[in-house]
């Protein structure tokens, strides 16, 4: 079908939605000639959960953060440590700035033991990140309109990116505070493998620290993982 363009040039419909459709299949990818074309598998986001700074706990609570321009900068809170001792720029020890991103209206003292399958000494040992990872998987599930109980056993993947250091500098402070979770209670490692343990999961799980960039490396450990599941089964 051809048409014909306000400029008065004339167009061919069916080559542009033929190359239209070239793309939304290979996911914008457009190969050279003499490449072969790589096989994409589309992706698609069922459900959010989440902690962000400025009270955030949803995706409805996300687009209005975005869509009025508003921050969840804020002064240090009075109930995370005394800013006016510790901020002094330039001082060794000292922080540069009275303000930052916090997570607010969160009390992990309220976990529910008999909701998980872990006891109420592994979950008071535990790293708080740990616990606040389950909740959010949890509410993620929810919001996917997926029961946790109909996902047991099936091949569901776990990647994560964290960042580990202060609940194992906490800990390891007290040498009377010894107990036989530690090495579970924190590490990089252990997130992951949580998530896919409290909610039987049987997929791969990879869990990476490197703050800020977690989210790009957990895009990687699934393009790799699956790539490396692709082959097995072939």
């Amino acid at each position: 079908m051809v048409s014909i363009d306000t400029n008065g040039a004339s167009t061919d419909r069916s080559q542009d939605e033929a190359h239209l459709e070239q793309l939304h299949a290979t996911n914008g990818y457009q190969a050279s000639e003499g490449d072969a074309v790589p096989l994409v598998e589309p992706m698609a986001i069922c459900g959010m959960g989440m902690r962000l700074p400025g009270g955030i706990r949803d995706a409805e609570g996300y687009w209005d953060l975005l869509y009025n321009r508003r921050s969840g900068r804020c002064k240090v809170p009075k109930d995370r440590y005394n800013i006016d001792a510790w901020y002094g720029p330039g001082k060794i020890g000292h922080v540069t700035s009275k303000y930052g991103y916090f997570l607010s209206d969160i009390n992990f003292g309220n976990a529910d033991a008999s909701f998980w399958s872990m006891t109420k000494q592994e979950i008071e040992s535990m790293d708080p990140q740990q616990r606040l990872t389950l909740e959010v998987v949890y509410e993620c599930l929810q919001n996917a309109g997926q029961k946790p109980k109909e996902l047991r056993g099936r091949k569901i993947g776990v990647y994560l990116g964290t960042f580990d250091g202060d609940w194992l500098e906490l800990d390891g402070r007290d040498p009377q505070h010894y107990h036989m979770y530690r090495l579970t209670g924190y590490g990089d490692y252990m997130s992951a493998n949580r998530v896919n343990y409290e909610f039987g999961f049987m997929g791969p799980r990879s869990a990476a620290d490197l703050h800020t960039d977690s989210s790009d490396l957990a895009g990687w450990s699934f393009t790799v993982s699956q790539f490396v599941l692709h082959a097995l089964q072939l």
